[in-house]
């Protein structure tokens, strides 16, 4: 029987996306301005203008972004998925090179303190655990949500390696 658990992380966002996008539409104004000042009465004015519209509508697609993780067989798989249209994949961890899935901030993760970390969801969550593993030939550490369905999957797939809460 396979097991297979997926959840759905949607990403909050904070007050440096906000700036990041207030910045790109001061900026896209800001060039469309100058193009209006330098090719005023030119015919490549409107096609300048709907180009650099265009590039900030797909920017901002960028802003609205959720993880989906997918863990069949303690294997953990994440994609990023940006305005729940373009599907990213982020990481991969196989099974067979976890070491440790413990609550972030546990004593256990110690040794571990200087591996790459991603986060894979918000920062400043409550319920969150961290899987320590290889990612394209490089151990790193992912930071997760512990949804209970997920512990407990990695629990039965490999109860020595997990520390639960």
């Amino acid at each position: 029987m396979d097991n297979i658990t997926e959840l759905l992380v949607k990403k909050e966002k904070n007050g440096f996306d906000n700036f990041k996008k207030f910045g790109l539409f001061a900026g896209i104004l800001i060039i469309c301005l100058v193009a209006a000042i330098f090719l005023s009465g030119s015919a490549f004015l409107l096609p300048v203008w709907a180009c650099f519209i265009f590039l900030g509508y797909k920017i901002n697609d960028r802003f609205s972004v959720e993880f989906d993780y997918c863990l069949i067989e303690g294997s953990l798989d994440v994609d990023k998925v940006f305005s729940e249209k373009t599907r990213k994949k982020y990481l991969s961890i196989d099974q067979s090179t976890v070491e440790l899935v413990a609550p972030l901030g546990d004593n256990a993760l110690g040794e571990f303190s200087k591996l790459k970390t991603f986060y894979a969801t918000n920062k400043n969550e409550d319920n969150c655990y961290v899987v320590v593993g290889v990612n394209n030939g490089s151990k790193c550490k992912v930071v997760i949500r512990g949804d209970e369905k997920l512990i407990n999957q990695y629990k039965r797939c490999m109860p020595r390696k997990v520390i639960v809460k």
